[in-house]
């Protein structure tokens, strides 16, 4: 998720990187003489948010901030001058004012920002200057023309062709708000759209051109016509002005609000006015469009479109696209004018519209597929039942990969209960449970009956019920039992798609089962190659992926589930996006990068929630659940569990329950309750067990529980929960198994007081996570390390044992185990010199950890940036620190730590 600004007395500032180090820059300018920044960009586009932020910023700097917001409205003169200034303060105010000469008005507003810059900086805002009154605007441009060493900065807000009225142009820093990109548009819009599909914010962005006002205008509109009310814009003065156009005027825009930017030529099919030049020349005169020199019309502006479009009539807008549909070239874009032309079924156009989805879908624009598939359907004859079925299943599959997994939920439904029993029935069926787990089971074995008589499709169906039975249900032995007679069946038909995704079922429920079988997982992988990935998942290579970051290769399921998450953009399945974002969210926790877990988490929150795909949202409460559990955060960890024991008990998920169990153990040891995750971990065991899960790689809760056993002293417990691992490990014989294997043995002899063993095993614990990746595993193994070499008398081992842990604890800001290394370095002897600062390096740690830039620190200390970035090189060094982020932390749990 892009990253924002957020300054006291300001809203978030989403994206614009370039143009909020602008503002700085200007910021920085104006604290030591006269400058001056115009923003310029078109109505809605953000120039007042980024306005605000520097305002804001200025004022958290120490300037005395003067603004105005000047509206379109007739006022007095000088009032702009008295709203920056205030009435009694602002030059020329009082009953008098009109008499004051306009050159004696800016010599005073001159004087008095003089004045006030002498004791600190100042900064002058006018938002929207085009519309500041002529007299104040011309008091302040002679004033800030003749300032000279004064240290005053002015901003102003204007639109893209407009003269700037305040400054001079010449000798002011531009900056050009442009279009905002997809993904931080949907931030902005969050503020006031809590959800929205992607398809519609996709088609919101291209049709606003990025203009976060005209998108939002958009889709509420979008929203009222899909409820059947017309849509309306909110500009009602605009309204009227577009129903006032002359006939052949209002006819070009209209062509070109359903067209979109186009070649005149196809305007002028699409308009079919008599006098086109005439037409066209009026309706750039008005303002309302422009022709580039390749001849091509657009509007000049995103709202005019919007108003435009709304007022259409449906009979207008079908004529529109039927002329457009005979003269445009592009097949999907012809396509949908065919659709919105044709108002009565058309098995022809049907067909047509069929064809054009499943191409769509196949250069990854399921969205464009979706909603030609829905008119195909729509326009199917009522004679025409399987045909129309056909295309709505589609249309199903369509929305669903193209992130609207709520309204496909919907459709599904409506499908399955006009249907009767049969194939068409029975996929119906099956692409519900793609979307829903809920019911899975019923479900399934309902279209297993649907198609007793079908092998392939009944080899389809076992398949899925393999996959919900081991995977999603904790029935490993049902599933493998499910999952073995689908791939053979499979073979037996020769269905080599059935048979991939079913042998990688199986691989993967066979790993968990503690049985691995790499060759089937590889087989099935190299089968799939072949064949177009099916854009709602059971992609085998998911499947391989995932195993591979339980046996501890931590790097090669990063890179694959990277490739994986490019590869399910590139086909254009937003519904794979929250599922893959699950998995590096997963990898981010194992490798102790908790930040990156939280970003990933929280974007597929996002996406899963814009979706209605509420199975993902319960997917990403793990990794999210676990980072914030790892830092001791409770407020976020504990409703994660709780998310996922209601969903695991409601709809019979029994892994999730084990989820929520890995959550609340990991907690407990956080803040230091060693008996509640022991609890915990050992609950987690217990139903593992009982399901038939046997990969401590996989649901770390045997070595969770040895850990807690291990540090509360209980040596039965300790001992008999490192049998059940060996025996595990055993069958495994796998990197990341083995050094969970190796900790409890180190653990276990430190209780037998086997302190040389226990050492030597905790090392090679160590050294296997840190070779795996899991640099959290290892750095909680080094603490028990640490402990180990305490007793042994090996003190300056210990030292560099909890060093290298906190290290890493600190990096994943996780202040509960940070505070238990450094009770160890305590123990260990440490003199604390490694962590003692300076009083100026403690000074510049609570700058950092207030949010200040090197730049702002050097001011405010009055050294240069070098001097700052100096004392950071050495506080890094001291504390074992790698960036600012982990000393934000750091700073924050541990306060003032300075030397006398």
């Amino acid at each position: 998720m892009e990253a924002s600004a957020t300054r006291p007395g300001c809203g978030p500032v989403f994206g614009r990187v370039a143009e909020r180090a602008a503002v700085e820059a200007f910021l920085d300018a104006a604290a030591l003489g006269p400058a001056t920044l115009v923003v310029r960009g078109e109505a809605g586009i953000g120039k007042s948010t980024l306005w605000r932020y520097a305002l804001a910023a200025a004022a958290d700097r120490g300037f005395a901030v003067f603004s105005v917001r000047a509206v379109p409205a007739p006022r007095a003169e000088q009032v702009g001058l008295e709203d920056l200034f205030g009435p009694d303060d602002g030059p020329g105010a009082g009953p008098e004012h009109a008499a004051v000469p306009s050159f004696d008005r800016g010599r005073r507003v001159r004087e008095l920002l003089r004045r006030r810059s002498a004791p600190g900086p100042v900064l002058v805002g006018v938002d929207d200057q085009q519309w500041l009154d002529a007299d104040s605007a011309n008091a302040l441009r002679f004033a800030v023309d003749r300032l000279a060493a004064e240290r005053v900065g002015v901003i102003v807000t204007t639109g893209p062709a407009d003269a700037v009225v305040v400054l001079d142009g010449r000798h002011a820093t531009q900056v050009e708000l442009g279009p905002l990109p997809v993904d931080v548009l949907r931030q902005v819009l969050s503020r006031s759209l809590p959800t929205v599909s992607r398809p519609e914010l996709v088609r919101a962005h291209a049709a606003s051109d990025g203009n976060p006002t005209a998108a939002l205008q958009l889709i509420r509109s979008w929203a009222r016509e899909r409820q059947g009310a017309p849509a309306v814009t909110d500009d009602h003065v605009l309204t009227q002005q577009i129903r006032d156009l002359p006939a052949d005027v209002a006819a070009v825009v209209r062509a070109l609000a359903v067209a979109g930017p186009s070649p005149l030529g196809l305007i002028a099919a699409a308009a079919d006015v008599a006098d086109l030049d005439r037409a066209v020349r009026a309706a750039v005169a008005a303002g309302l469009i422009r022709m580039g020199d390749d001849l091509t019309v657009r509007f000049t502006h995103t709202l005019y479109a919007n108003t435009v479009r709304a007022g259409l009539d449906p009979l207008d807008r079908a004529a529109i696209s039927g002329r457009l549909a005979r003269v445009v070239t592009a097949p999907a874009v012809a396509a949908r004018h065919l659709a919105a032309a044709t108002l009565l079924p058309d098995e022809d156009v049907a067909d047509r519209l069929e064809q054009a989805a499943q191409r769509c879908a196949r250069q990854g624009e399921p969205d464009e597929a979706a909603e030609l598939a829905a008119h195909s359907a729509r326009l199917t004859p009522p004679d025409r039942a399987d045909a129309a079925a056909r295309r709505g299943l589609r249309e199903v599959e369509y929305r669903a990969a193209a992130g609207e997994t709520a309204r496909a939920m919907a459709l599904a439904d409506r499908l399955v209960a006009r249907l009767g029993p049969g194939r068409q029935r029975a996929e119906a069926l099956t692409l519900r449970v793609f979307l829903d787990f809920a019911d899975s089971e019923r479900v399934l074995r309902e279209a297993l009956d649907d198609v007793a008589g079908d092998p392939a499709f009944r080899a389809r169906t076992l398949d899925l019920l393999g996959w919900q039975l081991g995977l999603y249900r904790g029935r490993l032995a049902s599933g493998i039992a499910a999952s073995t007679t689908a791939l053979a069946l499979a073979r037996e038909l020769g269905d080599a798609e059935t048979g991939c995704v079913a042998a990688a079922t199986l691989g993967a429920e066979l790993t968990l089962h503690g049985k691995p079988d790499e060759g089937l997982l590889d087989h099935a992988v190299g089968r799939a190659a072949g064949l177009r990935p099916f854009p709602l998942g059971r992609w085998p290579r998911v499947f391989r992926a995932r195993t591979w970051l339980w046996a501890g290769r931590l790097d090669a399921a990063r890179r694959e589930f990277q490739l994986l998450q490019r590869e399910a953009v590139a086909l254009g399945s937003e519904f794979q996006r929250p599922y893959r974002l699950v998995d590096l969210a997963l990898v981010a926790v194992c490798a102790g990068d908790l930040d990156d877990a939280v970003r990933h988490a929280e974007d597929g929150l996002a996406a899963a929630r814009d979706a209605g795909n509420e199975h993902a949202v319960i997917w990403l409460a793990h990794p999210l659940g676990l980072a914030a559990a790892l830092r001791g955060d409770a407020g976020r960890a504990e409703p994660a569990a709780r998310l996922l024991v209601d969903w695991g008990e409601t709809n019979e998920e029994l892994p999730r329950l084990t989820m929520a169990d890995e959550i609340r153990a990991a907690l407990a040891a956080a803040t230091g309750d060693w008996a509640g995750a022991l609890r915990h971990a050992t609950a987690m065991a217990d139903r593992l067990d009982a399901m038939g899960y046997a990969h401590p790689g996989a649901r770390p809760a045997l070595p969770r529980a040895i850990e807690a056993a291990a540090v509360l002293g209980d040596r039965d417990r300790c001992a008999g929960l490192t049998d059940r691992l060996r025996v595990q490990a055993g069958a495994l014989r796998l990197p990341l198994v083995d050094a969970q294997l190796a900790a409890a043995y180190g653990q276990l002899a430190l209780l037998d007081a086997d302190r040389d063993r226990a050492v030597a095993c905790l090392e090679t614990a160590v050294a296997g996570f840190g070779q795996a990746g899991y640099r959290f595993d290892g750095a909680r193994a080094g603490l028990a390390l640490a402990r180990a070499c305490l007793r042994s008398g090996r003190r300056a081992r210990a030292r560099e044992a909890a060093r290298a842990a906190r290290s890493v604890f600190a990096g994943a800001a996780a202040p509960g185990w940070v505070a238990m290394a450094d009770e160890l370095l305590r123990r260990a002897g440490a003199s604390g010199a490694e962590e003692t600062l300076t009083r100026t390096e403690d000074r510049i740690c609570a700058l950092v950890a207030g949010g200040r830039s090197n730049r702002e620190i050097a001011a405010e200390l009055f050294v240069s940036v070098s001097t700052v970035e100096a004392h950071l090189t050495r506080v890094y060094r001291k504390l074992g620190l790698r960036r600012r982020t982990e000393l934000s932390s750091w700073y924050g749990t541990h306060g003032v730590r300075s030397s006398q």
